[in-house]
């Protein structure tokens, strides 16, 4: 038997070395694990290991790694850039690294199999995203796992602590009567006096207030809400100040306060002009430990003040694009020129939010994906709104909404909404990929004021294309030759399991409902009915 319980504590050895950053904390949960299986699971005892090792390490593994202890050697190498990662990515690389199935890993985290596939093909970006674009090459992971060093001393050391473990072990006891706490399949009866409860209640709702009074204040400390341009005097003043560049501000900011960081994500910048004189205020951090609060003129980059407090934890902030990518990307696709730019923002869900001032008094609020840079919302506040009775008409307002798209062409969309309402004219429309789009226009000059995007799923395999579904659709509707077609809804969607198109359609005389599979076209519902 001890050659069973070396030959799974050893399979398993690097899963924890790599999920801990430290070779005597894995040895230690290893065996901890092994003795932990044996007394829940004496009958099935290697099946429960994998578990128990995972629960072990969720309560130890650092989120970042600061320091390893890993031995220097050459042999080991590939496996480092691993240790930069987040905890949870740590561990699917440290999964696949030992050679652990997909199924047993899933159940070991309590995912579902799909689950865990999403988590390790994330990590798996993320490794080559630290090795600037090299792709991670699992059988050198494999490799160098088998390399971690397993010494006769660990040996000895698993042994003995299963010694002790039976030793000090004590007949399982009837539970308690109180209330019974479950996770998964293993249980554990707690008994819990009511004055007890109601005072942990009460203690968890005064922290929690407390906590969000706190993020209040330092949201209207740090956030103030941003003064509206109010008249063409005032545009053309603030284009006429040599304020300095966003991205200049930025890095004078770090030269400042932060030369030696080694990593440096921005987090935070407004051109704050309702002082004199103008400054920026910009916070960013180190992705660790330190975030940094920066205030600086405007216009000589002279730093007024500064401060340091622990850093908020950021999720894989190390995916998202550079700030002036972001800002390119931005200006491209809304074809924006000489704008002045008075604030963006990253969150921790990775959207950036980008404010700027056009020089004609537009105020333009732009969000995108930070990791993709995939356009999200737009919205434009004019400068005016003088009322006109003057209303666009459709042709114009699907060339309009076409145009703050993306410069989309007509013939790859599939319109479901374009009317007036006031002073505003809308419009939906799906792009042939499953992208919806949700504009908002000047009625009587054709501007969009408000654009949003709703992208398709990142695991969305290959399909045959929504065009291809609505073309399908109305071959089996088959209206009457004469018969004007008006699509109402166009829409990606999952139904058990699978992607799918959902269609809605309708003539003078009839309404057509369809969902068709992406994957092949296929026809799954079709309804008729007449008006």
């Amino acid at each position: 038997m001890e050659e069973a319980y070396i030959r799974t504590a050893r399979t398993y050895y690097p899963v924890a070395v790599l999920y801990l950053g430290s070779v005597e904390e894995a040895r230690a949960a290893v065996i901890e694990a092994v003795a932990a299986a044996l007394r829940k699971e004496p009958e099935n005892w290697n099946h429960a290991v994998l578990p128990q090792l995972i629960r072990i390490c969720r309560l130890r593994a650092p989120e970042r790694i600061e320091r390893h202890d890993l031995p220097n050697e050459d042999a080991l190498s590939p496996l480092l850039p691993i240790l930069r990662l987040p905890a949870g990515s740590r561990r699917a690389l440290g999964f696949l690294a030992a050679e652990i199935s997909p199924d047993e890993a899933a159940d070991a985290c309590g995912q579902t199999a799909d689950e865990y596939t999403k988590k390790l093909e994330k990590a798996l970006r993320q490794l080559t995203f630290t090795q600037n674009g090299t792709p991670a090459e699992p059988d050198a992971l494999t490799a160098a796992a088998k390399e971690i060093p397993w010494r006769e001393e660990d040996t000895a050391a698993l042994l003995s602590g299963l010694r002790d473990a039976a030793q000090n072990a004590v007949p399982a006891a009837e539970p308690a009567a109180g209330i019974t706490l479950s996770q998964n399949r293993y249980q554990k009866a707690v008994s819990v006096p009511l004055w007890g409860i109601v005072l942990t209640f009460i203690g968890m709702v005064v922290l929690l207030a407390a906590l969000l009074l706190q993020i209040a204040v330092r949201r209207r400390t740090v956030e103030p809400d941003l003064p509206s341009v109010v008249s063409s005097d005032e545009v053309k003043q603030l284009f006429s100040q040599e304020y300095l560049y966003i991205g200049t501000a930025q890095q004078l900011a770090v030269n400042g306060t932060a030369p030696d960081a080694q990593n440096v994500y921005f987090l935070y910048a407004k051109l704050k002009k309702d002082v004199s004189p103008a400054v920026y205020e910009i916070r960013f951090s180190d992705g660790n430990t330190a975030e940094y609060s920066v205030i600086m003129d405007a216009e000589n980059g002279e730093i007024r003040e500064h401060s340091v407090h622990p850093a908020e934890p950021l999720t894989d902030p190390q995916e998202w694009l550079l700030p002036e990518q972001l800002r390119s990307a931005a200006l491209n696709r809304l074809h924006l020129k000489n704008v002045l730019f008075l604030k963006e923002k990253f969150s921790t869900d990775a959207l950036y939010k980008l404010e700027v001032l056009k020089p004609d008094g537009d105020l333009c609020e732009i969000q995108l994906d930070a990791k993709t840079a995939q356009l999200l919302k737009y919205s434009l506040e004019p400068l005016t709104n003088a009322e006109s009775a003057k209303t666009i008409s459709a042709a114009e307002a699907k060339k309009a909404a076409l145009a703050a798209a993306g410069n989309l062409n007509e013939r790859d969309v599939i319109f479901t909404k374009l009317k007036p309402d006031g002073a505003l004219y809308l419009a939906e429309f799906t792009h042939d990929n499953g992208t919806q789009y949700s504009a908002e226009l000047d009625a009587a000059t054709g501007k969009c004021t408000n654009l949003e995007v709703q992208p398709v799923p990142a695991g969305l395999p290959d399909s045959v294309g929504m065009l291809a579904a609505r073309d399908a659709a109305v071959e089996m509707a088959e209206p009457e030759p004469d018969a004007v077609l008006r699509f109402t809804k166009a829409k990606l969607d999952r139904r058990d399991g699978a992607y799918v198109y959902e269609l809605e359609f309708e003539t003078e005389q009839a309404e057509y409902e369809a969902v068709i599979a992406t994957e092949n076209g296929k026809l799954l519902k079709y309804r008729f009915s007449r008006k």
